[in-house]
């Protein structure tokens, strides 16, 4: 299942709790992709657990689901210069020479999303054969 919350990003764990709930999964099922600020621009990282490094969305998450035991794909969208900027940074339109790198960078993150769930596949299969959670 693919979804996207319709909420507010900062209150995206709201739509992650329903959707464990109605779907039956367990965190460690999840896979979200969130933008980083403190990865550079087009930079990718895979990360499994882990705090929410002042990404709100990613702290709704974590306290909706009462867990940071999930995988998530950041992907950088680099940091302002001004600390001050940083809601007006995320919320500006990217330049034509970001939006041809994001371009290439969503072909990658495409590729991690596909190669994580299968790993994310293998280990809950693990955990299912041997009775855990």
């Amino acid at each position: 299942m693919i979804a996207k919350p319709m909420t507010y990003m900062n209150n995206s764990g709201q739509a992650a709790k329903l959707i464990l709930s109605a779907s039956g999964i367990s965190p460690n099922q999840v896979l979200i992709i969130h933008d980083d600020i403190d990865l550079p621009l087009g930079k990718i990282k895979v990360k499994t657990k882990g705090g929410d490094a002042g990404q709100l969305g990613v702290r709704s998450i974590t306290e909706k689901m009462g867990t940071d035991q999930y995988c998530r794909i950041r992907i950088g969208v680099g940091r302002p210069d001004d600390p001050g900027d940083i809601v007006d940074y995320v919320l500006t339109s990217f330049t034509e020479s970001e939006t041809q790198l994001l371009n290439e960078v969503i072909e990658e993150a495409i590729i991690k999303v596909e190669e994580t769930l299968v790993e994310m596949n293998k280990r809950n299969n693990k955990t299912e054969e041997n009775g855990e959670c």
